[in-house]
């Protein structure tokens, strides 16, 4: 079979006609529809109920109904995945261009900002990934033909044309201009719907100098007796615009109609019924959560309860009536997705900062009674600090900015354990953008699956509270290293299931040695009680001639006493006895006595 002309049976286009019309009325909807508003927006004099039935039951991952109202699926996408995907698969769903104002309102949903935020962010992305009819209408690039090419064999090869085929085509179509009465004409001839690019080509091919992509579309999208419909090329992963005639519809909508008759009665009554919940089904299915030990699903609910199974129409609205039935009740905890389980069966430590995580408050002076605890305001930090307390591995629970945005969110990002976290088997959350973990609920249960080996983490919480990852400890126990391991975290198409995978490297500004880590374990228990946070890095500076860098001096100090960042590098920069040389911090051994600079006393935080 040629790759630039597929002949797909009546039944499948039938099928994608009809799911790409209804997916384009819902588009235009910013409410969820009724079946018969719906019929009418679809414009298709052979779209009867039965019809119409059939397209949204047989196609529930895409449409799904509430209180007999019908909507996309995709309005309640993962607000985490990026904007440009979702607009892809809107538009390879409905194979044509979608107005600028139906999108906007549909990411406006889905990512929760206003409508005319979303427009600008899709004209933002337009430029890389899409194109834009005159009148605000969104396609896909890759629905237009790539001219950029030397000569016709190569703009055949990279847009899955069939050169000898086409030119085959122009033979039998001498008079061929690229009009919407010659294609309507070329497509009579092939008896098939043809794919965008592969009309294209023969338009670019008669008309070279004067051929524009975009216009060329333009010009049959909307074309009398043309109808665009999303085909699958024999080579191309997913479907593109194709043109077919509009005299063919009937006949394709007729091949499907006993079909979808025979199948209206059973779909009408399903889909008329919608799982409702009494008090006493709620209630039966809370008091089975809190006698059972272990998590149970939504899933296992709906099957033990309602013998609801997957392949039911209304299953997924039905899962998701049990999901928000027990959000509601506060006797059980939701750990996100269609998990719930009885608190009182979790450990008290998964809802609170370990003590060793916690900063002891200190104060230490002089003999003449100055304080030797102190912080300054940015402006009394030396060379690079101020930056260097903003650096992610710096901060820890208790001690950061607050979460800090990349957008879009990555589908990766590099973790550095430190040693308190790597004793208890937590992770701090300061280190991960917002958003990589689904917001809500704040406290969710996930897995991490090591990539190496295969093996599952399951009980692994993030508490978004708390700010902390924990249940840990088994994984970090894979590794020797006591301080600056580097593990790489990703995400899967399941926003609870994650993978994990060691790195080669250690972060060598946050490693320890285990020496030397027994070493400042010893120092703590000597130190952490009485010395100052200067005696301590005045000790520590004092086994490292070199100089240390400040991430390498915070890590150590808070082996010896849990230390805020601001504090060690206030004192870095306050105290003359300490000097910044090429990066590297050093102790002036002279200066140990020489106290705080006069320079810097104004910069003292009250």
């Amino acid at each position: 079979m040629s790759k630039s002309v597929t002949v797909p049976d009546v039944e499948t286009l039938a099928q994608t006609l009809l799911r790409a019309s209804v997916a384009n009325a819902l588009l235009r909807f910013r409410e969820p529809a009724k079946m018969s508003e719906l019929q009418e927006a679809c414009s298709l004099p052979s779209l009867d109920m039965d019809l119409l039935r059939y397209t949204l039951g047989a196609n529930s991952e895409l449409f799904i109904s509430s209180e007999r109202r019908w909507t996309l699926s995709m309005r309640y996408e993962d607000p985490t995945r990026p904007v440009y995907a979702l607009i892809e698969r809107v538009l390879r769903h409905v194979g044509r261009p979608v107005a600028l104002e139906s999108l906007a309102y549909l990411l406006a949903d889905v990512y929760h900002r206003t409508p005319e935020a979303m427009a600008m962010m899709v004209y933002r992305l337009s430029a890389e990934h899409f194109f834009r009819l005159p009148d605000n209408r969104i396609g896909l690039r890759e629905w237009l033909l790539r001219t950029d090419y030397s000569t016709p064999e190569d703009v055949a090869f990279y847009n899955y044309v069939d050169l000898a085929e086409a030119q085959k085509l122009l033979r039998k179509h001498p008079k061929f201009d690229g009009s919407p009465e010659s294609v309507i004409a070329l497509l009579r001839t092939a008896g098939t719907p043809l794919s965008a690019r592969f009309v294209a080509f023969l338009q670019w091919y008669r008309q070279p100098e004067t051929f524009d992509p975009v216009r060329a579309y333009q010009s049959l999208v909307d074309a009398e007796g043309l109808v665009a419909l999303p085909l699958r090329e024999n080579e191309a992963l997913e479907p593109v615009t194709h043109w077919a005639l509009a005299e063919w519809v009937p006949q394709w909508v007729d091949a499907i109609r006993p079909q979808a008759k025979q199948m209206a009665g059973v779909l009408a009554q399903l889909m008329a019924e919608p799982l409702v919940l009494s008090v006493e089904d709620v209630e039966g299915m809370v008091q089975h959560v809190l006698q059972s030990p272990k998590v149970v699903t939504a899933d296992e609910l709906a099957r033990r309860f309602f013998d609801l199974t997957p392949g039911d129409p209304t299953y997924a609205n039905d899962l998701q009536t049990i999901i928000q039935s027990l959000k509601q009740d506060e006797r059980v905890l939701w750990l996100g997705g269609t998990r719930f389980v009885n608190p009182q069966n979790l450990p008290p430590y998964l809802f609170q900062v370990p003590e060793s995580l916690s900063f002891p408050e200190v104060q230490f002076y002089t003999e003449e009674g100055e304080p030797l605890e102190f912080d300054l305001e940015d402006e009394g930090l030396s060379g690079t600090l101020r930056s260097d307390i903003q650096d992610p591995v710096a901060q820890d629970v208790g001690d950061e900015e607050g979460e800090f945005t990349i957008f879009p969110v990555p589908e990766s990002v590099q973790c550095v354990v430190k040693a308190r976290h790597k004793e208890i088997g937590t992770f701090p959350l300061c280190q991960i953008p917002a958003g990589f973990f689904l917001s809500e609920p704040k406290f969710q249960q996930v897995t991490f699956i090591d990539e190496a080996t295969g093996e599952r983490y399951t009980d692994v919480y993030v508490n978004q509270n708390e700010r902390l990852i924990y249940g840990l400890l088994d994984w970090y126990a894979t590794r020797d290293a006591v301080s600056g391991l580097v593990f790489t975290l990703t995400r899967t198409e399941d926003p609870f299931v994650f993978k994990v995978r060691w790195e080669d490297t250690l972060d060598q500004r946050v490693h320890i040695s285990r020496a030397r880590y027994e070493e400042l374990l010893d120092m703590s228990t000597r130190m952490a009680q009485t010395y100052s946070t200067f005696d301590i890095i005045c000790e520590i500076l004092g086994t490292h001639r070199g100089g240390m860098e400040f991430l390498s001096i915070l890590s150590e100090v808070n082996v010896i006493r849990r230390t805020k960042r601001r504090r060690v590098a206030s004192v870095l920069s306050a105290f003359q006895a300490f000097y910044l040389r090429g990066g590297m911090w050093h102790l002036d051994e002279k200066k140990r006595d020489a106290g705080i600079d006069r320079a810097k006393r104004k910069h003292i935080r009250k």
